[in-house]
């Protein structure tokens, strides 16, 4: 029998179904669990993985699954290469709406306790407190930024933006009739209710949503160790929508 052991998993856990990566080790076993219900594909995780070991599939096809009442077929963000997660708890740290954690032996471990923090390589991040509109969901508003929708670009019909927004920030109006005509309706955005997520603008086929991050908000007198956090914050600061887009 050799060690470690990778293995990578669906499982379900009364009516949640979790994505997990493990690692197992002769005398400990690490574990990095993904909540499908709770991720919305935002793609912080995949942005500042150290490793590159997370990648994202199709949200929106996932979130269309979702809404028919089809079971997904693990669409969601994934970790792509379990042998490249060193478990540091960076993605854990920052997710938005707390779909990501790190168990050892099976044991949750509290983000404050992670070892990464423990040891100050983050700063202690700030955040405020949104809920989505859709699912009253928490959510852990990390970011200033500025947003913008290109009516122009936008394709209309597709409303994968609207699918994804977690918090309604992004909508489409009733259809109209025009002289017998059904007039498909532009989506509208609101950035007052923008968490800065990064959801729309990852998956947008048309590219016409801008967006970047301006500030990470980080407690005050927080301290960390250079270099790890500078590399970290500009992952944030100028996100990627996957990791085959080029730089």
């Amino acid at each position: 029998m050799s060690f470690p052991k990778i293995s990578r998993k669906v499982v379900t856990l009364g009516k949640t179904r979790f994505l997990e990566i493990e690692t197992k080790f002769l005398t400990k076993k690490l574990t990095l669990r993904l909540d499908k219900k709770l991720c919305t594909g935002c793609g912080v995780c995949y942005n500042v993985c150290p490793k590159e070991a997370i990648d994202r599939g199709p949200i929106g096809a996932a979130k269309r699954m979702e809404i028919s009442g089809t079971p997904d077929l693990d669409l969601s963000p994934e970790v792509a290469d379990p042998n490249k997660c060193s478990y540091c708890g960076v993605c854990v740290t920052m997710c938005p709406f707390s779909a990501l954690s790190l168990l050892v032996d099976n044991e949750e471990v509290p983000i404050p306790e992670l070892q990464i923090n423990k040891e100050h390589a983050l700063p202690e991040i700030d955040y405020e407190e949104a809920t989505t509109k859709k699912s009253k969901q928490l959510v852990k508003k990390y970011f200033e930024g500025e947003i913008s929708l290109n009516t122009e670009k936008c394709a209309g019909g597709c409303s994968t933006c609207v699918l994804v927004c977690p918090t309604g920030a992004i909508t489409k109006p009733p259809v109209e009739e025009q002289g017998g005509w059904v007039m498909s309706q532009k989506t509208v955005l609101d950035d007052r209710d923008c968490v800065y997520c990064g959801a729309c603008y990852s998956v947008c086929g048309s590219d016409a949503i801008t967006f970047k991050r301006t500030k990470v908000y980080i407690k005050k007198d927080s301290k960390y160790n250079e270099p790890f956090w500078p590399d970290i914050e500009q992952k944030l600061l100028n996100p990627k929508r996957s990791l085959t887009e080029q730089a």
